[in-house]
């Protein structure tokens, strides 16, 4: 689950691609639309209710433990 502030919304998709140079290619920018982003906020309350009930759940090695294997990139 990702959150992102609204203040950084608009250039999200663009700081994702440019702070990944070198580490991953995109065939396109991600994007977001006004609809997608409309329905994030109009779900916000929910989504961070979930997201605090499982926090303190879910550590970095659980997500190992469920993936498998840890992904090289991130080491």
């Amino acid at each position: 689950m990702l959150f992102i502030q609204t203040k950084y919304f608009d250039n999200f998709s663009k700081d994702i691609v440019s702070k990944n140079k070198n580490k991953t290619e995109f065939a396109t920018t991600p994007a977001a639309s006004l609809a997608a982003k409309n329905e994030l906020v109009g779900l916000f309350e929910t989504m961070y209710d979930a997201y605090e009930t499982i926090k303190e759940l879910v550590s970095f090695q659980s997500i190992i433990d469920y993936i498998d294997k840890a992904n090289a990139f991130f080491e």
